[in-house]
Protein backbone atom coordinates (compact mmCIF):
# COMPACT_ATOMS: atom_id res chain seq x y z
CA UNK A 1 0.00 0.00 0.00
CA UNK A 2 1.07 3.61 -1.43
CA UNK A 3 0.40 6.22 1.57
CA UNK A 4 0.72 9.88 -0.83
CA UNK A 5 1.13 13.22 0.54
CA UNK A 6 1.31 16.76 -0.89
CA UNK A 7 4.14 18.07 1.14
CA UNK A 8 7.80 16.47 1.84
CA UNK A 9 8.59 15.28 5.50
CA UNK A 10 11.86 15.38 7.53
CA UNK A 11 12.65 11.73 8.42
CA UNK A 12 16.03 12.34 9.76
CA UNK A 13 18.12 14.52 11.78
CA UNK A 14 21.58 13.16 12.35
CA UNK A 15 25.41 14.39 14.29
CA UNK A 16 27.60 14.54 11.54
CA UNK A 17 30.35 12.54 12.20
CA UNK A 18 33.15 15.06 11.80
CA UNK A 19 31.60 18.11 13.21
CA UNK A 20 29.67 17.63 15.87
CA UNK A 21 28.29 21.07 15.51
CA UNK A 22 26.38 19.81 12.41
CA UNK A 23 23.66 18.27 11.51
CA UNK A 24 22.49 15.89 8.22
CA UNK A 25 18.84 16.94 7.69
CA UNK A 26 17.61 14.22 5.33
CA UNK A 27 13.85 14.68 3.80
CA UNK A 28 11.59 11.54 2.11
CA UNK A 29 14.72 9.29 3.62
CA UNK A 30 16.99 10.83 1.40
CA UNK A 31 19.91 13.33 2.33
CA UNK A 32 19.18 17.11 1.73
CA UNK A 33 21.63 18.99 2.90
CA UNK A 34 23.93 19.76 6.46
CA UNK A 35 23.24 22.51 8.91
CA UNK A 36 24.38 23.95 12.00
CA UNK A 37 22.80 22.95 15.31
CA UNK A 38 21.80 26.50 15.77
CA UNK A 39 20.02 26.72 12.43
CA UNK A 40 18.16 23.29 13.62
CA UNK A 41 16.87 24.75 16.50
CA UNK A 42 15.97 28.18 14.75
CA UNK A 43 13.91 26.27 12.45
CA UNK A 44 12.18 24.08 15.01
CA UNK A 45 13.28 21.09 12.99
CA UNK A 46 12.01 17.72 14.11
CA UNK A 47 11.67 14.34 12.47
CA UNK A 48 8.33 14.12 11.17
CA UNK A 49 7.51 17.69 10.39
CA UNK A 50 5.99 18.45 6.96
CA UNK A 51 7.90 21.18 5.11
CA UNK A 52 7.19 23.33 1.80
CA UNK A 53 9.59 23.64 -0.64
CA UNK A 54 9.71 27.06 0.22
CA UNK A 55 10.43 26.37 3.22
CA UNK A 56 13.49 23.78 2.11
CA UNK A 57 15.18 26.38 -0.35
CA UNK A 58 15.29 28.44 2.72
CA UNK A 59 16.90 25.82 4.32
CA UNK A 60 19.73 25.30 1.51
CA UNK A 61 20.15 28.99 1.80
CA UNK A 62 20.77 29.11 5.70
CA UNK A 63 23.26 25.66 4.75
CA UNK A 64 25.11 27.13 2.20
CA UNK A 65 25.49 30.84 4.15
CA UNK A 66 27.09 28.91 7.00
CA UNK A 67 29.31 27.19 5.30
CA UNK A 68 30.37 30.41 3.61
CA UNK A 69 30.59 32.51 6.82
CA UNK A 70 32.84 29.95 8.27
CA UNK A 71 35.54 29.87 5.20
CA UNK A 72 35.33 33.63 5.71
CA UNK A 73 36.17 33.42 9.22
CA UNK A 74 38.84 31.57 8.88
CA UNK A 75 40.10 33.99 5.80
CA UNK A 76 39.89 36.46 8.30
CA UNK A 77 41.44 34.62 11.32
CA UNK A 78 44.86 33.87 8.80
CA UNK A 79 44.75 38.28 9.05
CA UNK A 80 42.47 40.60 9.87
CA UNK A 81 40.74 42.48 6.66
CA UNK A 82 38.83 45.22 5.95
CA UNK A 83 34.94 45.27 4.95
CA UNK A 84 35.77 45.73 1.45
CA UNK A 85 38.81 43.29 0.92
CA UNK A 86 35.90 40.60 2.53
CA UNK A 87 33.22 41.92 -0.16
CA UNK A 88 36.20 40.99 -2.51
CA UNK A 89 36.71 37.52 -1.23
CA UNK A 90 33.31 36.47 -0.92
CA UNK A 91 32.37 38.39 -4.86
CA UNK A 92 34.82 35.55 -6.29
CA UNK A 93 33.24 32.75 -4.78
CA UNK A 94 30.54 30.70 -6.99
CA UNK A 95 27.07 32.00 -6.50
CA UNK A 96 27.99 34.63 -4.20
CA UNK A 97 24.89 37.10 -4.60
CA UNK A 98 25.23 40.99 -3.43
CA UNK A 99 22.36 39.95 -0.69
CA UNK A 100 23.95 36.60 0.54
CA UNK A 101 27.06 38.50 1.03
CA UNK A 102 25.80 41.75 2.68
CA UNK A 103 24.09 38.95 5.40
CA UNK A 104 27.37 37.85 6.25
CA UNK A 105 29.17 41.06 6.47
CA UNK A 106 26.22 42.09 8.71
CA UNK A 107 26.85 38.92 10.96
CA UNK A 108 30.63 39.38 10.82
CA UNK A 109 30.34 42.92 11.86
CA UNK A 110 27.51 41.82 14.78
CA UNK A 111 30.76 39.75 15.97
CA UNK A 112 33.39 42.48 15.70
CA UNK A 113 35.24 40.75 13.33
CA UNK A 114 35.17 43.28 10.65
CA UNK A 115 35.40 46.65 12.28
CA UNK A 116 37.65 49.48 9.70
CA UNK A 117 38.13 51.50 12.39
CA UNK A 118 40.08 49.32 14.97
CA UNK A 119 42.03 47.92 11.53
CA UNK A 120 42.78 51.25 10.73
CA UNK A 121 44.75 51.79 13.79
CA UNK A 122 46.01 48.75 14.31
CA UNK A 123 47.62 49.44 10.49
CA UNK A 124 48.69 52.73 11.19
CA UNK A 125 50.13 51.45 14.79
CA UNK A 126 52.39 49.28 13.01
CA UNK A 127 53.46 51.48 10.09
CA UNK A 128 53.59 54.48 11.24
CA UNK A 129 57.54 54.08 12.34
CA UNK A 130 58.91 52.46 8.91
CA UNK A 131 56.83 54.90 6.12
CA UNK A 132 55.25 57.84 5.73
CA UNK A 133 51.35 59.43 6.61
CA UNK A 134 50.53 59.73 2.77
CA UNK A 135 51.92 56.32 1.91
CA UNK A 136 50.12 55.14 5.09
CA UNK A 137 46.79 56.61 3.61
CA UNK A 138 47.47 55.21 0.52
CA UNK A 139 47.21 51.52 1.37
CA UNK A 140 44.08 52.39 3.45
CA UNK A 141 42.81 53.53 0.42
CA UNK A 142 43.54 50.52 -1.49
CA UNK A 143 42.43 48.22 1.47
CA UNK A 144 39.13 50.35 1.32
CA UNK A 145 39.10 52.52 4.38
CA UNK A 146 37.27 55.72 4.02
CA UNK A 147 39.47 58.90 3.68
CA UNK A 148 37.52 59.91 7.58
CA UNK A 149 38.67 56.75 8.74
CA UNK A 150 42.53 57.11 7.46
CA UNK A 151 42.74 60.83 8.77
CA UNK A 152 41.68 59.84 12.44
CA UNK A 153 43.76 57.27 12.51
CA UNK A 154 46.88 59.24 11.38
CA UNK A 155 46.03 61.95 13.57
CA UNK A 156 48.52 61.65 15.62
CA UNK A 157 51.44 60.65 14.09
CA UNK A 158 54.30 62.95 14.23
CA UNK A 159 56.77 65.10 12.20
CA UNK A 160 57.22 63.71 8.63
CA UNK A 161 60.35 65.66 8.84
CA UNK A 162 61.50 63.72 11.81
CA UNK A 163 60.53 59.90 10.50
CA UNK A 164 62.24 60.31 7.23
CA UNK A 165 65.59 61.63 9.02
CA UNK A 166 64.98 58.29 11.04
CA UNK A 167 64.06 56.02 7.99
CA UNK A 168 67.32 57.08 5.64
CA UNK A 169 69.34 56.72 8.93
CA UNK A 170 68.94 53.02 9.06
CA UNK A 171 69.12 53.03 5.41
CA UNK A 172 72.26 54.64 4.94
CA UNK A 173 73.69 52.99 8.47
CA UNK A 174 76.72 51.17 6.45
CA UNK A 175 76.27 52.85 3.34
CA UNK A 176 78.89 55.25 1.72
CA UNK A 177 77.99 58.54 1.17
CA UNK A 178 78.65 58.44 -2.57
CA UNK A 179 76.52 59.77 -5.40
CA UNK A 180 75.17 56.24 -6.30
CA UNK A 181 73.91 55.28 -3.08
CA UNK A 182 72.23 58.77 -2.61
CA UNK A 183 70.46 58.59 -5.43
CA UNK A 184 69.03 54.95 -4.24
CA UNK A 185 68.38 57.01 -0.49
CA UNK A 186 66.33 59.47 -2.58
CA UNK A 187 64.49 57.20 -4.50
CA UNK A 188 64.04 54.84 -1.44
CA UNK A 189 62.67 57.80 0.45
CA UNK A 190 60.11 58.72 -2.12
CA UNK A 191 58.88 55.29 -2.21
CA UNK A 192 58.08 55.40 1.24
CA UNK A 193 56.14 58.44 0.45
CA UNK A 194 58.01 61.00 1.73
CA UNK A 195 57.34 64.23 0.05
CA UNK A 196 60.10 65.21 -2.57
CA UNK A 197 61.33 68.59 -0.46
CA UNK A 198 61.97 66.33 2.87
CA UNK A 199 63.73 63.88 1.09
CA UNK A 200 65.82 66.33 -1.60
CA UNK A 201 67.00 67.84 1.88
CA UNK A 202 67.60 64.53 3.75
CA UNK A 203 69.88 63.93 0.64
CA UNK A 204 71.98 66.85 0.34
CA UNK A 205 72.56 66.98 4.24
CA UNK A 206 74.27 63.50 3.53
CA UNK A 207 76.25 64.75 0.58
CA UNK A 208 77.52 67.36 2.94
CA UNK A 209 78.75 64.78 5.60
CA UNK A 210 81.33 63.01 3.42
CA UNK A 211 82.79 59.74 3.94
CA UNK A 212 81.18 57.46 6.32
CA UNK A 213 82.04 57.28 9.77
CA UNK A 214 85.69 54.97 10.45
CA UNK A 215 84.61 53.70 13.45
CA UNK A 216 81.64 52.49 11.78
CA UNK A 217 83.24 51.32 8.89
CA UNK A 218 85.69 49.49 10.86
CA UNK A 219 82.62 47.90 13.20
CA UNK A 220 81.09 47.06 9.04
CA UNK A 221 84.40 45.05 8.45
CA UNK A 222 84.74 43.18 11.79
CA UNK A 223 80.65 41.86 11.14
CA UNK A 224 81.76 41.01 7.80
CA UNK A 225 84.55 39.16 8.77
CA UNK A 226 82.72 37.20 11.33
CA UNK A 227 79.68 36.16 8.80
CA UNK A 228 82.18 34.97 6.42
CA UNK A 229 83.79 32.73 8.72
CA UNK A 230 80.65 31.28 9.96
CA UNK A 231 79.26 30.83 6.90
CA UNK A 232 82.40 28.81 5.82
CA UNK A 233 82.22 26.69 8.99
CA UNK A 234 78.31 26.25 8.46
CA UNK A 235 79.45 25.03 4.98
CA UNK A 236 82.16 22.66 6.13
CA UNK A 237 79.92 21.13 8.54
CA UNK A 238 77.03 20.59 6.06
CA UNK A 239 80.09 18.66 4.12
CA UNK A 240 80.92 16.39 7.29
CA UNK A 241 77.25 15.57 7.87
CA UNK A 242 76.90 14.60 4.60
CA UNK A 243 79.47 12.26 5.13
CA UNK A 244 78.70 11.05 7.76
CA UNK A 245 75.23 10.33 6.72
CA UNK A 246 76.34 8.05 3.68
CA UNK A 247 78.31 6.15 5.58
CA UNK A 248 75.72 5.59 8.04
CA UNK A 249 73.77 4.50 4.93
CA UNK A 250 76.34 2.39 3.75
CA UNK A 251 76.83 0.22 6.94
CA UNK A 252 73.03 -0.14 7.45
CA UNK A 253 72.92 -1.55 4.33
CA UNK A 254 76.07 -4.08 4.93
CA UNK A 255 73.96 -5.18 8.15
CA UNK A 256 70.35 -5.37 6.28
CA UNK A 257 72.44 -7.71 3.84
CA UNK A 258 73.87 -9.74 5.95
CA UNK A 259 70.67 -10.83 7.71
Amino acid sequence: MVISRDMPIITQISAQKKNNERTSVYVDDKFFCGLAIDDVLKNNLVVGMEVSPEFLSNLLSASGENDMYNKTLVYILRSPRTESEIRRFLSRKKDCSQEFIARIIERLKTMNYINDEAYARMFVGAKHIKISTRAIKQKLKHKGISVELADGATADIGSQDDLAKSVAEKYMRYREYDEKNLQRLFRYLVSKGFDFDITGSIVQEYRTKGEIDPEMRAEFNTYQNEYQKAREELRKARVEAKKSKNKFKSIKKKITEGM
